[in-house]
């Protein structure tokens, strides 16, 4: 309950303008009491959204994912394509701008071809993705992180939402989700994020599956982990990651090893894929 009306108190804060040292100072002491969290979601809540993630994109192309409360069927189907990886809004965020991006204001980049143009594809199926969930537009707030290593990138929505009243919406929230945006960009999030043992279950279960994947792929192309990583549309670091989970559920340090006891006890498959004639 403290804890509660303690994210409450922060949101309220930060709606009412409070200066951004005072906001820091109190958002971090909300992350070190691991309610960070519950502070984002209370002030964008407030504002009508009701699903966001935060990315933290590193330069050399590294991925983490902290947080996010979009569908989970969603976020697998991004993850799946590579959307999230290379969709325009992280080249936009690279190019050095902080302007909110709005999903809808894609196609006029992909019209252009100001950015990427080699994932123009990719563009046009994460608009039909989004939408085939029930998010008309959602926004894209790039914030360069201190130290200029990292960019922060929020993405926010709202189902059943007309594109046209989020874009409203954002409009008139445009200065606090700025703020909200730059104070977790400074201060971080909690390091330990609550979860409850079904959802700790289920990426535990979706984590060993991914791996399992991945020692598929290798397996059946006969290709390095690099390149069952970009199949998957997955960072090098992810797919080590992956491949430690393997190791640790097979009990063994080689990676040879691993992918030859995956297939002896029947968790892969190891025939060769065919190639098209």
């Amino acid at each position: 309950m403290q804890q509660t009306q303690f994210s409450k108190l922060c949101a309220n804060n930060l709606d009412q303008g409070l200066a951004d040292s005072q906001l820091i100072a109190t958002f971090e002491s909300a992350r070190l009491a691991g309610d960070s969290v519950k502070i984002i979601k209370a002030v964008l809540t407030k504002i009508g959204i009701t699903h966001f993630s935060i990315k933290q994109i590193f330069k050399q192309g590294d991925i983490e994912l902290p947080v996010m409360t979009f569908p989970n069927a969603l976020n697998s189907k991004l993850a799946k394509l590579a959307l999230g990886d290379h969709d325009i809004a992280v080249d936009y965020a690279f190019a050095g701008n902080s302007r909110p991006l709005l999903l809808s204001d894609i196609t006029c980049y992909l019209d252009k071809a100001m950015f990427a143009t080699r994932s123009q594809q990719k563009n046009r199926q994460l608009k039909e993705l989004y939408g085939r969930f029930g998010f008309d537009d959602v926004l894209f707030l790039p914030i360069i992180m201190k130290g200029q290593s990292a960019i922060l990138l929020f993405s926010m929505g709202s189902e059943d939402i007309p594109a046209t009243e989020f874009q409203q919406t954002m409009l008139e929230n445009n200065e606090l989700l700025i703020r909200l945006a730059r104070v977790v960009a400074q201060v971080g999030l909690a390091e330990r994020p609550v979860e409850t043992s079904n959802n700790s279950n289920d990426k535990k279960k979706e984590l060993e599956m991914s791996a399992f994947e991945l020692l598929s792929i290798m397996a059946t192309r006969n290709i390095s982990l690099k390149g069952a990583a970009a199949l998957m549309g997955i960072s090098s670091g992810i797919a080590n990651k992956y491949i430690a989970v393997a190791k640790s559920i097979l009990n063994t340090s080689s990676q040879s090893n691993v992918i030859y006891l995956a297939t002896k006890q029947g968790r892969i498959k190891s025939d060769p894929v065919r190639r098209a004639q």
